[in-house]
């Protein structure tokens, strides 16, 4: 008589333990066993072929703590079970948010995306430097330098494939004003200019301000007249323009009075 010993049933499955909702299929399988049947169960998505073999596809249609388990019979030694336990993600949202249209004197700006557990976030620039933020969902940039830039950030959630967001951004030149001292006679009324240049014409407003004090002069152009009688010594204005861009710069104007 001879008798054929069966080894123990190897029932440990292998295959993906974190998958992506959006991949068409993924593969689980077990060692191949002589003459042996194989009975798979999933939970929380469909097996589409294999069953009965001791590998299937799988495809996931829900997210979350997912399981998927086999049953081997080689009808000599007993039935072996084998479990694994995996985890179903959405592909991460790689929508940026923050300003797209933005002045190139601005100090900071911030942009995001939505949190995906798990992630690592990789961000890029061109035309700016960031300054903190590298590896998280947000970061604080400067821009450095005008025209139409660009932000991205590569999302890899371990479980989908790598995500790549990308923003757009225009970084507009501001207009420009320099500081400068004003000479006027104590007895003659004085218009000065403040000197705008550059940034995107027209010019939407032209704000002449006491730096010590509050009155505010708002014209309409770069021209302000100013009464000596009304000021003495040396008086210190600021002027801030602002362009059609709605960027601007402001500049202080040292009115001196003889």
């Amino acid at each position: 008589i001879t008798v054929n010993v069966n080894s123990t049933i190897d029932a440990s499955i292998t295959g993906p333990v974190l998958a992506c909702l959006s991949s068409p299929t993924s593969t689980y399988s077990v060692n191949s066993v002589t003459g042996a049947t194989y009975v798979w169960t999933v939970i929380g998505g469909t097996i589409t072929s294999g069953q009965g073999t001791n590998a299937i596809l799988v495809t996931w249609s829900t997210v979350g703590s997912k399981s998927i388990s086999v049953t081997i019979d080689n009808l000599v030694c007993p039935i072996a079970k084998g479990n694994l336990s995996v985890n179903v993600n959405t592909p991460p949202d790689k929508t940026i948010t923050g300003p797209t249209s933005i002045c190139l004197n601005t100090p900071t700006a911030t942009y995001s995306v939505p949190n995906s557990s798990g992630s690592v976030y990789t961000w890029n620039i061109t035309g700016g430097i960031i300054n903190s933020g590298q590896g998280t969902t947000s970061v604080n940039v400067t821009w450095t330098s005008s025209g139409a830039k660009s932000i991205s950030v590569d999302i890899d959630n371990k479980a989908c494939a790598i995500e790549t967001g990308v923003l757009n951004v225009n970084v507009n030149t501001p207009p420009n004003v320099n500081d400068q001292i004003v000479k006027a006679c104590a007895v003659t009324e004085k218009t000065f200019d403040g000197h705008p240049e550059g940034g995107t014409l027209p010019y939407l407003s032209h704000n002449w301000k006491i730096v010590v004090g509050s009155i505010v002069y708002s014209t309409n152009k770069n021209l302000l007249t100013v009464n000596p009688t009304s000021v003495s010594g040396v008086t210190r204005f600021r002027y801030t323009v602002t362009d059609s861009n709605n960027c601007s710069d402001s500049s202080l104007v040292d009115v001196q009075i003889y």
